[in-house]
Parts: structure tokens; C-alpha cells; sequence
């Protein structure tokens, strides 16, 4: 457990090891742990909950619905939820139209009300998280009483302590 005004430790998906991102991360002088995370791609603090996904994930989980469940999943688990699409290459935005990719925005940003952020790259990716953890960090001083979890993060919770 971070102490207030302490670095935050940001905690990793496990399947997230070849992507580079905690490795970029630990270049960036974020304190990382690696684990299965129910939820979610990388744990910032015991609010934010970021679903990392590369342009091609990003169009497909579009396609083939697994989007919807994701976000149904993070809102329930995370106060903030935020979800990262990262990389230049254009070519997957070609599989899907215009209209589809913007009705996809707007329900993810409107509906679910999940942020979207775009980055370049894996050290974008990690400098902006680690941006987020240093923000994260300053306002768990300012404020040292946690917000109560809730009901799905504490149901995840109990589920990940048994072995």
C-alpha cells in the first residue's frame, strides 16, 4: 500500500511484459510491479484502471464487440477509467468506416464516460502514465482519506486473494 506523498507503484498486466511497457515505464522512474490483473492493463493507484490497446486492438475489439464488455467491466471496477489506443500505423482504421469508428468514440466517451487518450508509442504510452501517477500521487496528499472502492473493485478484490 503507497503511503500519501509516497510514489505510486503501478501495477502491470502480466500480459502486458512484451509490449515493453514496463520496461518504459521503470525508464520513465515509475515504480512498477508485475501481476495477472482482473481488469484493465496497467493499476494506477486505487482509482485509475487503464485499458492499453494498440490501433489493430483497438479496431477489432470494435469490430467484434469485445469493446462493449471491456468498458462495461472497467466503469464498474474503476472511478477513473481510461483507455490508451497507441501506435501510428493507420492501415486497421481502414477496416472499418468513418461512421462506425466515430459512433465507437462517442459511446466510449458518452455513454461509458471512459476517456480516450492517443499516443505514438510505447514511451508515450509510459510518459503519459506516469503523468497520470505523479497527478494521482499529489492529490492522495492532498486528500489522505481514500474514497470508498467500489462494489465491483471489491468483489474483484476478494476474488484475487484466493489462490
Amino acid at each position: 500500500m503507497n503511503e500519501p506523498g509516497e510514489a505510486l507503484t503501478l501495477v502491470v498486466d502480466d500480459r502486458e511484459i512484451r509490449s515493453g511497457l514496463a520496461d518504459a515505464l521503470i525508464a520513465a522512474g515509475q515504480r512498477v510491479a508485475v501481476a495477472r490483473l482482473p481488469v484493465g492493463d496497467v493499476e494506477i493507484g486505487p482509482r485509475v484502471i487503464v485499458e492499453r490497446k494498440t490501433v489493430d486492438d483497438w479496431v477489432t475489439s470494435i469490430l467484434d464487440g469485445r469493446l462493449w464488455q471491456q468498458c462495461w467491466t472497467l466503469i464498474g471496477v474503476a472511478r477513473r477509467p481510461l483507455i490508451v489506443v497507441e501506435g501510428r500505423d493507420a492501415a486497421p482504421f481502414l477496416r472499418v468506416s468513418p461512421e462506425v469508428l466515430r459512433n465507437a468514440l462517442i459511446t466510449v466517451v458518452v455513454s461509458y464516460r471512459i476517456p480516450i487518450l492517443r499516443t505514438d508509442d510505447v514511451h508515450e504510452t509510459a510518459f503519459t502514465l506516469a503523468t497520470i501517477a505523479d497527478r494521482e500521487r499529489r492529490r492522495a496528499a492532498r486528500r489522505p482519506d481514500p474514497e470508498p472502492p467500489l462494489a465491483g473493485r471489491v468483489a474483484l478484490d476478494v476474488l484475487g486473494a484466493i489462490p
